[in-house]
């Protein structure tokens, strides 16, 4: 329980990370993706959440053939919904569809 804990307060404390982990329980996605998507400013602040959550065993990143992406994994999804179950509010933070704008 304590290793858990700590996770949920490494993902607390960088509010991008709930983000992403929003964005990837909706599905697989790449780096550019999850950015444009995400709607985070910068790369290098994404490449720094991404290292952390899979330093965490949060997400996978997934090398094919094609390309590359990002998934949540079962692990990742549970620290989601735990964080949401603790919040007075649900932590929904939209994942804009492709060429969606952000109003």
């Amino acid at each position: 329980m304590t290793q858990t804990l700590e996770v949920v307060r490494k993902v607390l404390n960088r509010r991008s990370s709930i983000e992403i982990l929003e964005c990837l329980s909706q599905g697989n996605k790449t780096f550019t993706a999850i950015l444009q998507q995400s709607g985070l400013v910068h790369n290098t602040q994404l490449d720094r959440t991404l290292k952390m959550l899979n330093q965490l065993a949060l997400i996978e990143h997934v090398h094919t053939e094609h390309g590359s992406f990002y998934r949540i994994n079962k692990r990742g999804l549970q620290i989601l919904e735990l964080i949401q179950s603790i919040s007075d509010e649900p932590v929904k933070v939209p994942c804009l569809e492709p060429g969606a704008s952000q109003t």
